[in-house]
């Protein structure tokens, strides 16, 4: 069996497929990168925005309908968490033929939504009744309502679930010999198997590492703790595991991964540690922190460590008071403000990147002209304007308004993509004729792309074909100079 995973939006989906993909080669599977040899589509989705969901039924649309269709992660968990389970469908039973389930199949029977663990306590105390079927995604009304248009919709499992992969595949009629494939409560703790089963982002040598999981903040707009729900720190021993994993496995780049990563209680011991037991580790980076988490001991381990790469994306939506109240985000103008000073101080260069939501529900002219002024004090070199979209059960969707005409909303993005172009080329001139490491993203026939350690875009343009540069590929490091700056790139020539 071969089969494909596509990753949709966030870093934290790409750390999942690789470990789907990893229980799936335990099963024997091959991984493809061509769709039209896959026998299976994975779909690790995104529901951040309503367009991600939609470029997920666009894509079901354009698969082959002889090609079997998986779908996970945020897409069908919040359908499950925060939909009422019927008991009522029809052929309950041949329904749970196919599916993760446990218990016996009656057609009245009360359907529980337990979730792994909950299952296996119940197992081991055989407290199990006939008339309790405790099920972990099988009657996700999202599987019913895809599987009426796209037949080939074959399973939509938790992420949780990717530990018992080989159960549930083996109960979709598929040979799989299980006795042999190790089952996990805790899909965190599985490894995938090797660097060249790591294809994250754009590099076999960069790895993605969970470090906490789910979210408690409950941003006013964001779907993430329902859909994902609430938050739970890993074991430092298991990250601590995984990242030796990686380093022992010739990645050179990890990025540190959770909603708010900087949240987790030894978070500046996790990185310590790995700095210190990865001679052979180049870049360590983590996405997203919080500005109230930040500590003074993180902040100098910027500026002692030249391993923790000079890049710094912090999240920060609004630079208006009123508008950061109705966000939920628990923090002030002024605290933002103080913790961008902190990092200006630093006696090394940081590059700084955020995301902001220009039209979030009653923002005023003076709201977004605020916004404006913290691009200018902040010099962000890039900005991801979210548009906001409003989310099913968030407190937005429940409580506020999407009162800002469309409009309004594209000057507001216009103008402040304008700012943003602006500060983007100040920053990126005062690199020319300097001297950066770089790592190969993209080979192409007339150009090299590359990014450095704080993140920056770098291009040569060059035939690849040529004796100089003819060894270059994806993951390997070079040093080039800066000749030529853009707001959204560098260009630079091979040294």
């Amino acid at each position: 069996m071969k089969f494909l995973t596509e990753v949709f939006w966030c870093q934290m989906n790409y750390a999942d497929a690789a470990r789907i993909r990893s229980m799936l080669q335990y099963c024997g599977w091959t991984e493809t990168k061509d769709e039209s040899e896959a026998d299976i589509v994975i779909f690790v989705t995104c529901s951040v925005r309503a367009k991600s969901e939609d470029k997920i039924t666009w894509r079901l649309k354009q698969v082959d309908r002889n090609t079997k269709i998986r779908i996970t992660w945020c897409m069908p968990q919040h359908f499950l968490r925060n939909t009422k389970v019927q008991n009522n469908e029809k052929k309950i039973a041949d329904q749970l033929k196919v599916w993760n389930f446990i218990g016996n199949a009656s057609q009245d029977a009360t359907i529980i939504g337990w979730d792994t663990s909950s299952i296996r306590h119940k197992t081991d105390e055989q407290q199990l009744a006939s008339s309790i079927i405790p099920v972990n995604n099988a009657f996700n009304p999202l599987f019913y309502r895809l599987n009426g248009t796209f037949k080939n919709v074959e399973l939509i499992f938790r992420i949780d679930d990717t530990g018992l992969l080989p159960l549930i595949i083996s109960q979709l009629w598929y040979e799989v010999d299980t006795s042999k494939i190790k089952q996990y409560d805790e899909y965190t703790e599985i490894l995938p198997q090797a660097t060249t089963m790591i294809q994250t982002w754009d590099s076999t040598k960069t790895a993605f590492v969970p470090i906490s999981t789910w979210c408690s903040q409950f941003c006013s707009y964001c779907i993430v703790p329902y859909a994902r729900w609430l938050e739970k720190h890993l074991d430092i021993d298991t990250i601590l595991q995984e990242a030796k994993h990686h380093a022992d496995n010739w990645i050179q780049e990890i990025t540190l991964l959770w909603q708010i990563v900087n949240k987790h209680p030894r978070f500046v011991d996790i990185i310590s540690w790995i700095l210190k037991n990865s001679p052979d580790l180049k870049w360590l980076r983590y996405t997203s922190p919080y500005p109230t988490y930040y500590s003074d001991e993180l902040l100098a381990l910027h500026q002692q460590e030249s391993k923790l790469c000079p890049h710094i994306h912090i999240p920060v939506q609004s630079w208006s008071d009123s508008v950061l109240k109705r966000m939920h985000r628990g923090y002030t103008v002024a605290q933002f403000k103080e913790m961008i000073d902190k990092v200006h101080n630093l006696k090394r260069d940081i590059n700084i990147t955020t995301d902001i939501i220009v039209w979030f529900s009653w923002e005023t002219d003076e709201d977004f002209k605020q916004t404006l002024d913290l691009v200018k004090y902040a010099k962000f070199s890039m900005i991801y304007i979210g548009k906001y979209s409003v989310r099913p059960w968030t407190y937005g969707a429940n409580h506020l308004v999407d009162d800002v005409p469309q409009h309004i909303k594209d000057e507001r993005r216009a103008t402040l993509n304008d700012l943003l172009l602006s500060i983007a080329l100040q920053n990126n001139q005062k690199e020319i004729w300097l001297t950066r490491e770089i790592m190969v993203s993209h080979v192409r026939k007339w150009m090299i792309k590359w990014h450095t350690d704080s993140l920056k875009n770098v291009t040569i343009t060059c035939n690849t074909k040529d004796e100089k540069y003819k060894h270059i590929q994806r993951g390997h490091f070079a040093t080039v100079k800066i000749h030529t700056a853009e707001s959204m790139m560098l260009h630079a020539d091979l040294i």
